[in-house]
């Protein structure tokens, strides 16, 4: 698993797209179809990216959504 989080002041620059576009071409290389993350602080961004949430949880107490994203199509 792996993590990332673009600090305040970097964010809004295209940071956080560049490092989903390095994990997806590195996910269709690798011939993953479908990859998955989870967050309870950055859905819209996700979801602007092309991500679809799963589900719900609580989790470490916090509301925390689940998505995914389809990398190669069937």
């Amino acid at each position: 698993m792996r993590c990332f989080y673009t600090q305040p002041e970097y964010r809004n620059k295209g940071l956080g797209r560049k490092l989903l576009e390095f994990i997806e071409r590195n996910a269709k290389a690798n011939k993953i179809n479908k990859i998955y993350l989870y967050t309870f602080t950055a859905e819209s961004f996700y979801k602007s990216n092309g991500w679809k949430e799963i589900k719900k949880v609580d989790y470490k107490s916090h509301k925390t959504v689940v998505m995914e994203k389809s990398i190669i199509e069937t």
